[in-house]
């Protein structure tokens, strides 16, 4: 499985860095207004792409159909009306043996991009998208979508801009009458892909990371993980001399024999620990902890002062004076 993966990682660094549109597609020139050149730097610009990892037992590569352990029935207002998604998903069968994964960026943008429709929602968001060819060219598309609000079951429903149009209207005396009137275009498609996007902004707090990169070539790849998952998954990791640096971690509180004094023993509080930068397969990886953990840890380092202040963090190693 790492070598399949590793093959993945590359194939994603080298073809998101020299891909170039595909030449036979006319830009512009189709039935859909939104199938648009997209540029590879739009959807990358000063992101990473996520190739969520769960456990040691395999990749998750196909963000919107699996079971991400995401609160897919997250709205705009649970993620503070922000976010700004770039992800990775293998292609399906539909989309053809040409097709070798597909990039897609979902990012919040302001209402003035929208002037000129009726839309239902503050929340707007741009869905930029494309599909990398194994001859090393692309298509791309793209698209607004808006929040108009959630569904009998509580998960968000989007919805593309409406348009005005000329409608039938039945009318028993004089028949069919053309009237104007504002169309809603529900897409459910769209709907997953915007509540995975919601529901990946906002389990991002407390989701650990691992960035794969190349030195200056590319985009880092993103592994969404966390300390256990990383340890098994970059078990064949550089070693640093004769053995392998401990990646970063958590260490549970416990009490230490003290080296001054043998009959007394010190607190140690539960801290994070171990290296965050390290080489797997060539590629530059760093495992970052995720913001609830920093700031956990940032806490009990406080919450450490106050004890010591007030001289709670030594004991007589055969007292059995419980923890505090």
């Amino acid at each position: 499985m790492t070598s399949q993966l590793e093959k993945l990682i590359t194939d994603i660094l080298c073809f998101t860095e020299l891909a170039t549109p595909d030449p036979a597609v006319k830009w512009g020139d189709t039935l859909e207004p939104h199938e648009v050149k997209v540029g590879i730097r739009h959807i990358v610009k000063q992101h990473i792409f996520d190739l969520p990892y769960i456990g040691p037992v395999e990749p998750l590569i196909d963000p919107w159909w699996g079971d991400m352990g995401v609160f897919m029935d997250a709205t705009p207002r649970d993620v503070d009306g922000k976010w700004d998604i770039s992800t990775i998903q293998l292609p399906e069968k539909s989309w053809g043996e040409s097709a070798l994964f597909q990039l897609t960026r979902c990012r919040r943008v302001p209402l003035k991009e929208l002037r000129g429709h009726k839309i239902l929602s503050e929340y707007v968001s741009e869905v930029s998208a494309a599909v990398i060819k194994r001859d090393g060219t692309y298509e791309s598309a793209r698209f607004k979508t808006y929040f108009i609000g959630r569904d009998s079951k509580g998960f968000g429903r989007w919805a593309q801009p409406s348009c005005y149009s000329m409608l039938l209207k039945r009318d028993a005396e004089n028949g069919d009458i053309a009237v104007g009137g504002w169309t809603v275009e529900e897409n459910e498609e769209t709907t997953s892909l915007m509540n995975a996007t919601i529901g990946m902004q906002f389990t991002r707090d407390y989701q650990w990371m691992t960035t794969i990169a190349v030195r200056n070539i590319g985009n880092p790849v993103l592994l969404t993980t966390d300390s256990a998952g990383a340890r098994d998954m970059f078990s064949d990791r550089e070693a640093n001399g004769n053995r392998r640096s401990a990646l970063k971690h958590w260490v549970e509180q416990h009490w230490r024999k003290c080296r001054k004094d043998a009959d007394m023993e010190s607190f140690v509080r539960q801290h994070l620990r171990g290296a965050e930068p390290f080489i797997w397969k060539g590629f530059n990886c760093r495992l970052t902890p995720s913001p609830y953990d920093i700031r956990l840890c940032a806490r009990l380092e406080e919450e450490r002062k106050v004890m010591k202040h007030e001289g709670r963090t030594m004991r007589l190693r055969t007292a059995n004076a419980a923890m505090v």
